[in-house]
């Protein structure tokens, strides 16, 4: 496993990070993570491909402390990929103008 995941490399450690997350763990899945478990998540940091993740990081120069602080990153992030943010974004615009209209109907009565 960490000789296939240290072929997938990049540019810096958050680059090199960021790819080896995404080619292990689709957005879905990530979102149902975090690295210590905190709330209704899993925690990330407890699974064993931790090891085989720090080491094909390791063979680009990535220390296990920049390695552990990208996937925190990576996972804190996960619910704003994939049009995640956009979703959420609209959805307060549409609550806002519900309200606005709520307001309207109830000031003109």
């Amino acid at each position: 496993m960490t000789m296939h995941l240290s072929t997938i490399g990049g540019t810096t450690a958050k680059d090199i990070m960021g790819r080896l997350m995404r080619h292990i763990l689709a957005n879905e899945l990530a979102t149902s993570f975090n690295w210590v478990g905190r709330g209704n998540k899993s925690p990330f940091s407890t699974l064993r491909i931790i090891s085989s993740i720090k080491a094909a990081a390791k063979k680009h120069g990535v220390t296990e402390a920049e390695c552990e602080c990208h996937i925190k990153q990576w996972l804190k992030h996960s619910s704003d990929r994939d049009g995640g943010r956009k979703n959420r974004q609209h959805k307060a615009v549409e609550a806002a103008s519900f309200k606005r209209v709520i307001s309207d109907t109830t000031d003109s009565d």
